[in-house]
């Protein structure tokens, strides 16, 4: 439950907004257990994808396709974030891993490590 909630704040910090929405906390409730939401990268084009697979894999509806534990979930965004750092370093500070700061405006503050 805590990787599920941490992709659940990743989602926010990254897209502004919740993943799941509804008109009243009835509504939220099915939509949280249908598992039903929008990708990351529909609200955030400059998403880089292994960053987003770390959330969609947080938000697995069932705990068994998550990480193994917390220690897995941090060791994968440890090596995303190696990842945009080679590519900062390869487009020469260019391009969308350069633009992308990790959190939507306004939403949690600012995550500069991607």
């Amino acid at each position: 439950s805590d990787q599920y909630a941490l992709g659940v704040i990743l989602y926010e910090c990254v897209t502004g907004r919740p993943a799941f929405r509804g008109d009243n906390v009835y509504a939220v409730l099915k939509v949280v257990g249908d598992g039903a939401f929008d990708r990351p990268s529909k609200h955030r084009a400059d998403l880089p994808a292994a960053f987003e697979a770390v959330i969609l894999r947080a938000l697995e509806k069932d705990p068994a396709n998550r990480f193994r534990d917390a220690f897995h979930m941090v060791e994968e965004l440890e090596r995303v974030r190696g990842l945009a750092a080679a590519r900062r370093r390869r487009d020469g500070g260019t391009g969308a891993a350069a633009g992308f700061t990790g959190c939507a405006a306004g939403a949690w503050g600012r995550v500069d490590w991607l």
